[in-house]
């Protein structure tokens, strides 16, 4: 089940609360469903930081819409091929692999960078 279930063709606005709705079918845990209902509003939990890591870690093709392959910086994303993750000595790896048509620049000024990061922060103080 992805957490974006709810997405579909009537679009994001709303979607968290469809997708909540809908995760009902596959789980009775309320700290997933939730992480689940509020991953766009905020993060009352580690599961809903552990949420939305995994989400903007998912990224890739697949996942864009339409109209994403029109917006400067998430339609960079089209252009990751891949993702290895690995932890040495206590650090996270992550690597990407792209075509030659990526732009760096573009992705690395959109929110999406930062985001990642700032919740990873978070994530990482509520589970130390």
């Amino acid at each position: 089940m992805h957490h974006d279930i709810g997405v579909g063709e009537l679009g994001k606005t709303g979607h968290a609360e469809r997708s909540y709705e809908m995760a009902k079918q596959y789980t009775s845990d309320e700290r997933i469903l939730n992480a689940i209902r509020y991953h766009s509003e905020g993060h009352p939990s580690a599961y809903g930081y552990i949420l939305t890591l995994a989400d903007k870690l998912d990224i890739c093709c697949p996942r864009l819409t339409k109209l994403g392959k029109t917006i400067a910086g998430v339609r960079q994303l089209e252009h990751l091929l891949k993702r290895d993750f690995y932890i040495i000595d206590q650090a996270l790896f992550i690597n990407f692999t792209s075509d030659q048509k990526l732009n760096l620049q573009e992705l690395n000024e959109y929110y999406f960078i930062k985001k990642f990061l700032s919740q990873l922060k978070i994530l990482l103080n509520i589970l130390t």
